[in-house]
């Protein structure tokens, strides 16, 4: 396929001829599949990849032509983010996210660990990481950033960390999909 005068495959193809592609010619999927004899799910596995969905290319016109409005949204998500009466949803959410949606589940399922158990585990999570968040919100970062240091004693030995971020960036879209706010 010739895209601005440039032999492409599929296996070449950039990140901005997929989003000339599918952005300012408006090609739908199923039409880019057909013009390189590929699957559908292989279009969207690449503009997945190439961080060219949907949600992403309007988070990118929104932030690169309304940098203003971008910016104003995000510093009033940042108030929000660090208004101590958002504490309480804030600790839980985390508390789900890194915590009760990962491997303690399966062993909650498969090892017998009681709901009593699963209920005290989640307290004990959501107080520590709402005591966190208090001190983040209150402006203690020396405080803060004593205290994990003690607490990262005995950690040297760990892998690595490794940002996962992909739940983030889906529960990102499903949000802004279903126009639910920080609410």
């Amino acid at each position: 396929m010739l895209i601005n005068g440039t032999k492409v495959t599929w296996d070449t193809i950039t990140r901005d001829q997929l989003k000339y592609l599918s952005s300012n010619m408006n090609l739908p999927d199923s039409a880019i599949a057909q013009e390189f004899d590929i699957t559908i799910s292989r279009v969207r596995h690449k503009r997945k990849k190439f961080k060219l969905t949907m949600m992403d290319l309007i988070h990118e016109k929104f932030e690169n032509e309304d940098e203003r409005l971008f910016n104003l949204l995000n510093e009033s998500t940042q108030d929000w983010f660090l208004d101590n009466t958002n504490i309480d949803l804030l600790s839980k959410a985390i508390t789900k996210y890194i915590f009760r949606d990962g491997p303690i589940e399966d062993l909650h399922a498969k090892k017998g660990i009681t709901q009593e158990d699963m209920k005290e585990l989640n307290i004990f999570m959501v107080n520590r990481i709402a005591g966190l968040l208090k001190y983040a919100m209150d402006g203690r970062w020396t405080k803060l950033m004593l205290a994990l240091s003690v607490f990262s004693m005995g950690t040297s030995e760990w892998y690595p960390a490794e940002p996962a971020t992909e739940e983030i960036e889906i529960a990102y879209k499903l949000a802004t999909e279903f126009g639910m706010g920080g609410k």
